[in-house]
């Protein structure tokens, strides 16, 4: 699903496999993804969502929001927008941004930008 060139400093694409300390840690599936090699960041736009993969070790099944930001060298990805956020449980959890690290193990959620629980673990 690449569309462009990787050796480029930005590519394009609508599926983007995110490695963490070289294993699979999650996929960003989105209409819009855009992988920037000069600021390491990955952006995905549109209705994105975050899924866990590999076996990584997390509290949250899948993350959904408008935007979302992956900055490979703090190993965060942020969202904001239309966030819902679904656990093991299936249950549905409302807010207005996240910042989560790694594997999607550790998860700050906010609604009106204050924290809604502290860390999901």
């Amino acid at each position: 699903r690449l569309q462009g060139d990787w050796s480029s400093d930005v590519c394009s694409s609508d599926l983007a496999l995110i490695y963490q300390n070289g294993k699979p840690a999650f996929t960003l599936e989105a209409p819009l993804i855009i992988a920037d090699q000069k600021t390491a960041r990955v952006t995905a736009s549109g209705r994105v969502q975050a899924e866990s993969v590999g076996g990584a070790v997390s509290a949250l099944r899948k993350l959904a929001s408008d935007t979302m930001i992956w900055d490979m060298r703090h190993a965060t990805l942020v969202g904001k927008g239309n966030i819902r956020l679904y656990d093991s449980t299936g249950f549905d959890i409302p807010a207005s941004s996240f910042k989560a690290y790694g594997t999607l193990g550790r998860v700050a959620v906010y609604t009106d930008e204050k924290p809604v629980s502290g860390w999901w673990k």
